[in-house]
């Protein structure tokens, strides 16, 4: 059970820290039009005003994870939902599917699901103890 959740606070951290980084990637291309590792091109004002918007998405995710982490059998939710917007996210963007930050995206999503499913598991045994 002890390993389930260091998986789990792991999982979580790895989740901000990735969260927060492309928080700043967004950050800097809504600031000074140019991006530090995507290949952003010209962007109209309407293209910065969303980058914006998810900016402000991520960095609210990366502190929901570090929350989570917290406890992390009991908001254990909280990565079923990261797997499943992840999932969802993913599905939007298929045609970028081998992107490395989309690759990136695919192995947190398994881990997320796989951290849900241990803290699922250590939760009922807790209960059936």
């Amino acid at each position: 059970m002890e390993k389930a959740k260091v998986f789990v606070r792991i999982v979580c951290w790895v989740g901000a820290i990735g969260d927060f980084l492309m928080f700043v990637e967004m950050v800097v291309v809504r600031c000074f039009g140019r991006s530090i590792t995507l290949p952003y091109r010209d962007m109209n004002e309407e293209q910065m005003y969303f980058v914006g918007s998810a900016a402000s998405l991520m960095i609210a995710w990366a502190a929901l994870l570090v929350w989570a982490q917290c406890k992390p059998f009991e908001r254990k939710e909280v990565l079923l939902f990261t797997g499943i917007l992840i999932l969802v996210g993913n599905l939007l963007n298929l045609p970028y599917l081998l992107a490395p930050v989309q690759i990136a995206s695919q192995l947190m999503m398994v881990a997320a699901f796989v951290a849900y499913w241990l803290a699922a598991r250590a939760t009922s045994e807790r209960s059936a103890s």
